[in-house]
This record gives structure tokens, sequence and C-alpha cells, in this order.
């Protein structure tokens, strides 16, 4: 598949990503995590991982023509019976921006999905292709100023493949609302033809897996999960959370009028993994 198609379609996803930053120890800002934008119900959202958003929520931001806090009605997966975050392999961090002159502002620079862009229900496919776009921190250049600080991000367009028969049990996730992809941390571009480290895997949660598809436009540059870790070492993979998940979250504790999901269920009461049941797909 050519990197221009890749390209082209990575720069397409930009327009509804998100690079975060927070404060550091000294005050100044960094950048540290992805996000993506969604309009459903015409009600407006940043949706990201839950142990980006949730311990970090005041000190958050994004940069538009200036450095701006979002605000609004957040929702995050609860912490797991162990009590630690990074046990959560639900991992869903939802903001209602409530604030329409915000929500315009934020227009003017980027794109809020629809229902039409996410890609519910999906099935695997052996051999399909898919595209991972989000903001490793250490691609994003810090230029100071007598005005102050100035970002400059530059995404990281990663072109990847399901892992249809992962053993998401070792590793505590669960093949109902997680799904797996091949992640090495390397890319052939245009300008390097060698396969090559494409930057740090740090600053990419939050960010979107999407489908690559050239020959079905009905397919392509769909949203069907959100990344929320990278495994190393034994097993290696790129772990999102479903959209079908947080779809069906979102249609609970925003009051969406839209369907209930006929592909998982969701007890919201419940820090228990085991309240979420559904139908597993078998690959095709």
């Amino acid at each position: 598949m050519h990197s221009e198609f890749i390209r082209d379609t990575g720069e397409k996803i930009l327009q509804s990503t998100l690079q975060f930053y927070n404060l550091d120890l000294h005050g100044d800002g960094k950048p540290f995590a992805s996000g993506l934008l969604l309009e459903i119900d015409s009600k407006f959202f940043a949706i990201t991982a839950a142990h980006v958003i949730a311990e970090e929520y005041n000190s958050i931001y994004i940069h538009l023509d200036t450095e701006v806090t979002l605000s609004g009605k957040l929702f995050f997966s609860g912490l797991p019976l162990s009590g630690d975050r990074h046990d959560d392999k639900i991992d869903i961090g939802v903001l209602q921006i409530m604030d329409m002159a915000l929500v315009d502002r934020i227009k003017n620079s980027f794109r809020f999905l629809t229902i039409d862009d996410l890609l519910l229900n999906h099935k695997p496919r052996l051999q399909a292709q898919y595209l991972s776009v989000g903001f490793p921190v250490n691609k994003t250049i810090l230029r100071r100023t007598e005005d102050g600080n100035h970002f400059k991000a530059y995404a990281n367009p990663y072109k990847t493949i399901e892992l249809i028969n992962y053993n998401f049990e070792k590793r505590g996730f669960n093949s109902l609302y997680n799904k797996a992809f091949a992640y090495d941390g390397k890319i052939v571009s245009d300008q390097i033809k060698e396969a090559h480290q494409s930057g740090s895997k740090k600053g990419i949660s939050g960010s979107g897996l999407w489908t690559l598809d050239n020959n079905s436009k009905k397919d392509h540059g769909k949203l069907i999960g959100v990344v929320i870790e990278i495994v190393e070492s034994t097993d290696p993979a790129m772990i999102v959370t479903t959209i079908d998940l947080i779809i069906e979250v979102m249609r609970q504790k925003f009051d969406l009028n839209i369907a209930k999901s006929n592909s998982i269920n969701v007890n919201l009461e419940s820090h228990d993994q085991s309240n979420i049941s559904g139908v597993k797909h078998e690959e095709n």
C-alpha cells in the first residue's frame, strides 16, 4: 500500500485528532497524549483513554490559536477492583464540551467526527490493514520565544494488522471490548524505504485506530477503537478499546438518543469487567 495513500488518509484523520498538553513540575507545558473529537446526537465530545484524563483533568489543555482548557461533563471508567489505574483494561475517558462558543472555536481548526465515521460491529478480517494516528511526544518540537513557548506537533501514521488470535486473557484484557494490533514501532516512509523506528509510543494513548482499505470507500478511514496501551516484551501489541463499547457507554451516560448496541451489554453500576458482555465475532 503506497505511503502517499497512507499519508493522505492520516492527514484526513488528523482533522479530528487532538494533542493534549499538561504542565510539568516547573510549570512549563509539555505534550503527553492524544484524543478525538466526536459529534453525536447534536452533542460534542472529546474522547480519549481514562488514564489520560481521569487524574489529569484539571491540568490538561489543547492548542488552538491560544492554550485552551477543555471543560464540561466528564465521564471515565472507574478504577478496577485493584484500585490501580494501570489495571483498567476498559480505560474510557469522555468529556462533553458544553460551551458552544468553545465548540465553534474548535471547529475553526478541527472537524468533529460523526456516527458515519465510525465502524460499529467490526468483524475481524484476515490480512486487513489498519492505521493508528496519534502524537508521539518525541515528535513534538518546542520553540521558545520572547512571547512564550510554541509547539509544532508531528503525527505518526502507523500501518498495522489485527492480531485475531491474541491471548487477551493472559494480559487481563477482554476480547469482547478490546482488540489487538501488531506493533513494533517501525514504519516505511517516502524518505526512508527500509523499516525504521517511528518514534516514542508515549503520547499515542487516546488516539484512534482506523480501517485502511483503498478498495472500498464505504469501509475506508472508519474509526474502530481508541488506543489504550502498548504491550511490549512478550506478546507485543497495540491494544484498543472498541468504539462499540465507547458509544454504548456514552449512550447511557450522556442520554444520547441513539440505538442501543446490539453487540455489547454494559452495566455502568459495576466496576467488575464481567458485567460487560456481548457477541464475539469470528474472523472472515
